[in-house]
Protein backbone atom coordinates (compact mmCIF):
# COMPACT_ATOMS: atom_id res chain seq x y z
CA UNK A 1 0.00 0.00 0.00
CA UNK A 2 1.64 3.30 -0.68
CA UNK A 3 0.30 6.90 0.41
CA UNK A 4 -1.25 8.93 -2.31
CA UNK A 5 -1.71 12.68 -2.19
CA UNK A 6 -3.89 14.63 -4.25
CA UNK A 7 -1.66 18.16 -3.90
CA UNK A 8 -3.44 21.03 -4.21
CA UNK A 9 -0.51 23.50 -5.32
CA UNK A 10 0.87 27.43 -4.49
CA UNK A 11 0.35 29.43 -7.32
CA UNK A 12 2.87 32.09 -5.46
CA UNK A 13 6.88 31.19 -5.82
CA UNK A 14 7.86 33.12 -2.44
CA UNK A 15 5.88 31.45 -0.68
CA UNK A 16 5.03 27.59 -1.58
CA UNK A 17 2.75 26.12 0.28
CA UNK A 18 1.36 22.77 -0.87
CA UNK A 19 -1.91 20.70 0.83
CA UNK A 20 -2.76 17.14 -0.33
CA UNK A 21 -5.49 15.53 0.77
CA UNK A 22 -3.89 12.06 1.37
CA UNK A 23 -5.84 8.62 1.19
CA UNK A 24 -4.45 4.96 0.74
CA UNK A 25 -4.22 2.68 -2.35
CA UNK A 26 -2.07 0.25 -4.03
CA UNK A 27 0.80 1.60 -6.46
CA UNK A 28 3.33 0.82 -8.49
CA UNK A 29 6.92 1.49 -9.43
CA UNK A 30 7.38 5.71 -10.44
CA UNK A 31 10.14 7.76 -11.48
CA UNK A 32 11.28 10.99 -9.59
CA UNK A 33 14.33 13.70 -10.10
CA UNK A 34 15.26 16.32 -8.62
CA UNK A 35 18.11 18.37 -7.52
CA UNK A 36 19.79 16.24 -4.87
CA UNK A 37 18.45 12.78 -6.04
CA UNK A 38 16.78 11.08 -9.24
CA UNK A 39 15.24 7.71 -8.52
CA UNK A 40 14.32 5.59 -11.74
CA UNK A 41 11.66 3.20 -11.46
CA UNK A 42 11.81 3.26 -7.83
CA UNK A 43 8.88 2.28 -5.21
CA UNK A 44 6.05 4.88 -5.04
CA UNK A 45 6.36 6.47 -1.28
CA UNK A 46 5.36 4.37 1.70
CA UNK A 47 7.11 1.06 -0.41
CA UNK A 48 10.64 0.08 0.13
CA UNK A 49 13.35 -0.82 -2.62
CA UNK A 50 16.10 -3.31 -2.56
CA UNK A 51 18.42 -1.06 -0.57
CA UNK A 52 15.46 1.04 0.87
CA UNK A 53 15.58 3.38 -1.94
CA UNK A 54 12.94 5.95 -2.04
CA UNK A 55 11.88 9.00 -4.33
CA UNK A 56 13.58 12.33 -4.40
CA UNK A 57 11.61 12.46 -0.78
CA UNK A 58 12.73 11.38 2.53
CA UNK A 59 10.61 10.86 5.56
CA UNK A 60 12.82 11.71 8.53
CA UNK A 61 12.17 11.36 12.28
CA UNK A 62 16.02 10.06 13.52
CA UNK A 63 18.93 12.46 13.87
CA UNK A 64 20.91 9.74 11.75
CA UNK A 65 18.67 10.18 9.21
CA UNK A 66 17.91 14.27 9.17
CA UNK A 67 21.79 14.08 7.83
CA UNK A 68 20.78 12.10 4.76
CA UNK A 69 17.76 14.05 3.82
CA UNK A 70 20.19 16.79 4.04
CA UNK A 71 22.37 15.74 1.50
CA UNK A 72 20.28 14.09 -0.43
CA UNK A 73 16.42 15.04 -0.94
CA UNK A 74 14.33 17.84 -2.61
CA UNK A 75 11.62 17.48 0.12
CA UNK A 76 12.10 16.81 3.71
CA UNK A 77 8.15 15.21 4.62
CA UNK A 78 8.09 14.62 8.73
CA UNK A 79 5.44 13.97 11.09
CA UNK A 80 5.19 13.31 15.21
CA UNK A 81 3.46 10.50 16.92
CA UNK A 82 3.40 12.93 20.04
CA UNK A 83 0.19 12.75 22.32
CA UNK A 84 -0.76 16.27 22.17
CA UNK A 85 -0.53 18.97 19.21
CA UNK A 86 1.25 21.22 21.20
CA UNK A 87 3.96 18.68 21.88
CA UNK A 88 3.63 17.69 17.63
CA UNK A 89 4.53 21.15 17.38
CA UNK A 90 7.88 20.81 19.35
CA UNK A 91 9.03 17.89 18.56
CA UNK A 92 8.63 19.34 14.62
CA UNK A 93 10.61 22.82 15.81
CA UNK A 94 13.48 20.61 16.97
CA UNK A 95 13.97 18.19 13.81
CA UNK A 96 13.61 21.31 11.67
CA UNK A 97 16.57 23.09 13.85
CA UNK A 98 18.57 19.73 13.02
CA UNK A 99 17.66 19.33 9.30
CA UNK A 100 19.09 23.09 9.09
CA UNK A 101 22.32 22.25 11.25
CA UNK A 102 22.40 19.40 8.70
CA UNK A 103 22.59 21.35 6.10
CA UNK A 104 24.57 24.11 7.13
CA UNK A 105 27.49 21.40 8.10
CA UNK A 106 27.21 20.28 4.32
CA UNK A 107 27.55 23.54 2.98
CA UNK A 108 23.85 23.56 1.75
CA UNK A 109 20.87 26.18 2.17
CA UNK A 110 18.75 24.92 4.44
CA UNK A 111 16.12 26.84 2.72
CA UNK A 112 16.89 25.10 -0.74
CA UNK A 113 14.97 21.98 1.33
CA UNK A 114 11.20 21.60 1.06
CA UNK A 115 9.59 20.81 4.00
CA UNK A 116 6.47 19.14 4.44
CA UNK A 117 3.91 17.44 7.11
CA UNK A 118 1.39 14.87 7.54
CA UNK A 119 -0.87 16.09 10.18
CA UNK A 120 -1.24 13.11 12.40
CA UNK A 121 -4.19 13.12 14.95
CA UNK A 122 -3.05 11.19 18.15
CA UNK A 123 -7.01 11.16 19.80
CA UNK A 124 -8.64 9.95 16.02
CA UNK A 125 -8.43 6.53 16.95
CA UNK A 126 -9.67 6.72 20.00
CA UNK A 127 -12.65 8.61 18.79
CA UNK A 128 -13.36 6.38 16.25
CA UNK A 129 -11.94 7.93 13.57
CA UNK A 130 -12.57 11.99 13.87
CA UNK A 131 -9.95 14.40 12.77
CA UNK A 132 -10.00 17.20 15.00
CA UNK A 133 -8.22 19.21 12.13
CA UNK A 134 -11.72 18.98 10.91
CA UNK A 135 -14.01 19.66 13.36
CA UNK A 136 -14.46 23.00 12.18
CA UNK A 137 -13.34 25.54 9.45
CA UNK A 138 -11.54 27.55 12.53
CA UNK A 139 -10.06 24.47 14.13
CA UNK A 140 -7.81 23.40 11.01
CA UNK A 141 -6.95 27.37 10.06
CA UNK A 142 -5.50 27.19 13.76
CA UNK A 143 -3.76 23.99 13.30
CA UNK A 144 -2.60 24.03 9.93
CA UNK A 145 -0.88 28.12 10.49
CA UNK A 146 0.71 26.78 12.97
CA UNK A 147 2.67 24.03 11.12
CA UNK A 148 3.47 26.51 8.41
CA UNK A 149 4.68 29.39 11.19
CA UNK A 150 7.39 26.60 11.11
CA UNK A 151 8.65 26.84 8.05
CA UNK A 152 6.43 23.72 6.51
CA UNK A 153 5.70 24.48 2.91
CA UNK A 154 3.27 20.93 2.19
CA UNK A 155 1.30 20.04 4.24
CA UNK A 156 -0.15 16.21 3.78
CA UNK A 157 -4.08 15.38 5.33
CA UNK A 158 -5.85 12.12 5.82
CA UNK A 159 -8.99 11.68 4.32
CA UNK A 160 -11.86 11.86 6.47
CA UNK A 161 -12.21 8.92 7.97
CA UNK A 162 -16.04 9.14 9.30
CA UNK A 163 -18.67 10.13 6.34
CA UNK A 164 -19.75 12.98 8.81
CA UNK A 165 -16.78 14.79 8.42
CA UNK A 166 -16.37 14.75 4.59
CA UNK A 167 -18.63 17.86 4.11
CA UNK A 168 -16.19 20.31 6.57
CA UNK A 169 -13.34 18.23 4.11
CA UNK A 170 -15.05 19.68 1.04
CA UNK A 171 -15.32 23.12 2.44
CA UNK A 172 -12.07 23.01 4.02
CA UNK A 173 -10.76 22.22 0.53
CA UNK A 174 -13.13 24.59 -1.76
CA UNK A 175 -12.64 27.58 0.60
CA UNK A 176 -10.12 27.53 3.54
CA UNK A 177 -7.10 26.17 1.40
CA UNK A 178 -7.10 28.60 -1.40
CA UNK A 179 -7.22 31.18 1.16
CA UNK A 180 -4.05 30.14 3.04
CA UNK A 181 -2.47 29.30 -0.44
CA UNK A 182 -2.44 32.62 -1.10
CA UNK A 183 -1.58 34.12 2.45
CA UNK A 184 -5.68 35.67 2.36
Amino acid sequence: MATICAAIRSASASAPRNFSACTTARAGPSNAIGAHARAIASPVIGQRGAHGAGRAQRGQRGPRSHGIAARHADIWNSLSFAKTFSEQLAETRERIAIVDDRCAAIGRDPTALRRSYLMFDPGARASGGRYSYYESTAAFEDMVGAVLALGISEIALYYPAQDSQAPMFERIAHDVIPRLRTGR
